[in-house]
């Protein structure tokens, strides 16, 4: 099997300045070490090299990766010219962003060479809070305003809870009228509150409103996961991603935490299952021939029938394979469906 690109996701701390209601990974943790993020570098370099890759990116995740600091930023910098050579390393990051500021924000400015960084912001209810008392949505559009002014790309994460359903038009506008580049739009999962947990079917109502909202100011924005799944309807292409449609087992997909453990998804890494080893014990031979790395692509060869007769599966692949109910499907499966045949009904008049 050859392998094309890597993409490394790295959670150097599962700590964090803010704390959101519906947030699961705000607990007490250590640090990366920086020796750690050597044998990371230098066995990722000799992979490379004697695979002949060429592209790898590096998302930088949490907790809050920026509560590492300078120095640590700064020390794989470092690390990176003493060993990655003939290898287009790409440097992204996933934050609150309200600590992008001072020296730190020099640094970063010259670690994030994709000028991509992402964020989370909740403009309408108080989800979200820092734990000093300082104001996170004002402290979020300070780091925003900084990073627009830097030369990045902002990309938001919303996340959908029952309130939500109140406000999309608001939303939509808000994240477009800040400039944000990119808004992934995703469900509130694992909370029990009725004031914020939302149905499948609820899931549906808000992308389906929230279609229309952009089909009439002319897709303005890029809106995910209907920009995707609008683009897959009209060009007759499957969604390459792992949330949605089918993935390649060409690029190897990799989660770190901050103890060196490794896995080939987000949501096994928050709740500590599938995991392939630590990187300190591994190689990346090793690594790529663990049962577990390829866990999701497997899943998503073996779709229940319901899922292989339905219209949509091309689009949908039964959707995350962390989030399969019983019967193999995405619990998202109703919500899914009834915005997908919306999106078929609208995008009619602009097909051949």
């Amino acid at each position: 099997m050859q392998i094309r690109s890597i993409y490394l996701s790295i959670k150097p701390t599962l700590s964090c300045n803010a704390k959101c209601v519906y947030c699961d990974t705000l607990q007490p943790s250590t640090i990366l070490p920086i020796d750690l993020m050597e044998t990371l570098f230098e066995k990722l370099a000799s992979f490379t090299k004697s695979n002949k890759i060429k592209y790898v990116t590096i998302n930088w995740h949490g907790g809050e990766p920026m509560l590492m600091g300078l120095k640590f930023y700064a020390n794989v910098i470092d690390l990176q010219k003493k060993y990655i050579k003939n290898v287009e390393l790409v440097h992204k990051m996933q934050s609150n962003v309200t600590l992008y500021k001072g020296n730190l924000r020099k640094v970063l400015k010259k670690l994030l060479n994709s000028r991509i960084i992402g964020t989370s912001l909740d403009p309408f209810h108080p989800t979200r809070s820092i734990l000093n008392g300082e104001n996170y949505y004002i402290k979020c559009l300070e780091g925003i305003y900084l990073l627009l002014k830097d030369g990045f790309q902002v990309s938001v994460i919303y996340v959908v809870h029952k309130k939500s359903l109140k406000v999309v038009e608001k939303l939509y506008y808000f994240f477009k009228n800040i400039n944000i580049h990119y808004v992934r739009f995703l469900p509130l999962l694992d909370m029990t509150d009725p004031q914020y947990m939302i149905t499948a079917e609820e899931w549906g109502v808000f992308l389906k409103e929230l279609y229309d909202i952009w089909e009439n100011d002319n897709f303005s924005y890029i809106i995910s996961p209907l920009f995707e799944w609008k683009k897959a309807i009209l060009e007759n292409v499957p969604v390459r991603s792992c949330e949605s449609g089918p993935i390649s087992k060409s690029g190897l997909h990799l989660i770190m935490s901050h103890d060196g453990l490794l896995y080939a998804c987000d949501r096994f890494q928050i709740k500590r299952t599938h995991c392939i080893g630590n990187i300190m014990q591994m190689d990346f031979d090793e690594i790529i021939n663990h049962k577990e790395t390829y866990y999701v692509y497997k899943k998503k060869q073996l779709l229940p029938k319901e899922c292989q007769i339905c219209n949509f599966s091309r689009i949908c692949m039964s959707g995350c394979a962390a989030l399969h109910d019983d019967t193999g499907k995405t619990m998202w499966c109703n919500g899914i469906k009834n915005t997908l045949i919306h999106l078929h009904s609208k995008l009619t008049k602009f097909m051949d």
